[in-house]
């Protein structure tokens, strides 16, 4: 696995105040933007909704360490 920047995110993102909806949306573009590989371990549509809710974790957790609560 290697990181990767999800353009279409993070523009949706820009100047737009923390909340669930923002949230979603930042998940479900990025769910969109990904293109993984199916192999023995996991299929390309797992991988897709694992980067949606990871995503989701994430932005919660930052959301959180900066003390707004969504």
């Amino acid at each position: 696995p290697a990181p990767v920047r999800m353009a279409e995110a993070e523009a949706l993102m820009v100047g737009r105040q923390m909340d669930r909806a923002l949230v979603a949306e930042a998940a479900e573009s990025v769910m969109r933007e990904v293109h993984p590989i199916s192999d023995q371990r996991a299929s390309a549509e797992y991988r897709r909704e694992l980067s949606r809710v990871l995503t989701g974790r994430a932005l919660e957790e930052c959301a959180a360490n900066a003390g707004r609560s969504l």
